[in-house]
């Protein structure tokens, strides 16, 4: 129910939506992921999904914990 609240805030107001959840980062990235879908055709296709996939999973989820694990040895 939040992504579609996003994604009707964003079209109504034609602005960029931050997210910010202090219950996790997992679930900010369900709310993006889920409210992407519904508002770009292209990630509703193999191409789109691999890649909102790829980048909203793989590529911030690496970062995130390759900066944790530097720095919990310092």
């Amino acid at each position: 129910m939040i992504s579609v609240y996003i994604v009707q805030f964003s079209e109504d107001h034609a602005l960029s939506v931050m997210i910010c959840v202090e219950d996790g980062w997992d679930i900010a990235a369900q709310f993006i992921s889920i409210s992407e879908l519904l508002l770009d055709p292209y990630y509703r296709i193999f191409e789109g999904f691999h890649r909102l996939i790829e980048h909203e999973w793989f590529e911030i989820w690496t970062s995130i914990f390759t900066s944790i694990k530097s720095n919990s040895y310092k």
